[in-house]
């Protein structure tokens, strides 16, 4: 009825018509039992990208372990928008979009203050192609307060140091 407009009289079903609020303190709820079972199943992969606070699509995924670490793939179908970014006839990765990847991570690793990007240091391209895809990792040394950016083909092991820049607050 109240959905509908109808006014509820919370004084009488309370049985108070004085209207007190001690009355409305004075209501005893039954306890309620929290049953912490998990009624399904889910991926490790699956909870840390829905349960994450600020996923970044270039930084990716945070990797599992003492380290902190994080993987993206970088794939011209999905970002076309990378295409267009040419050298010599060659598509490749901008330097602004690894900063941007560096300033995801240093924001990930400290959301309180005021970050800095020091000393980047642009040491390989990262040649893009349609037909082989790429993943960029970005891992964060905190003796040196320093972030790593690095690649491979989807298929490959073999990582390419791209970058590092200085990270400080």
């Amino acid at each position: 009825l109240y959905r509908w407009g109808f006014p509820i009289n919370w004084w009488q079903v309370l049985d108070d018509p004085a209207g007190t609020p001690e009355s409305i303190a004075s209501i005893k709820l039954p306890p309620l039992v929290m049953d912490k079972q998990r009624l399904w199943s889910e991926s490790l992969e699956s909870s840390s990208s829905r349960l994450v606070d600020s996923y970044h699509d270039l930084l990716g995924d945070r990797l599992e372990g003492p380290d902190n670490k994080w993987e993206s793939r970088i794939d011209l179908r999905s970002l076309e928008w990378f295409s267009d970014h040419r050298v010599r006839n060659s598509c490749v990765l901008p330097a602004a979009a690894m900063l941007e990847i560096a300033t995801a991570a240093a924001r990930q690793l400290n959301d309180e203050f005021p970050i800095s990007l020091e000393r980047f240091r642009l040491l390989h391209p990262c040649l893009l192609s349609e037909e082989r895809p790429k993943r960029v990792q970005t891992g964060f040394s905190s003796d040196r307060r320093r972030l790593t950016l690095s690649s491979a083909a989807v298929d490959a092991s073999d990582w390419n140091t791209l970058a590092t820049v200085d990270v400080s607050s």
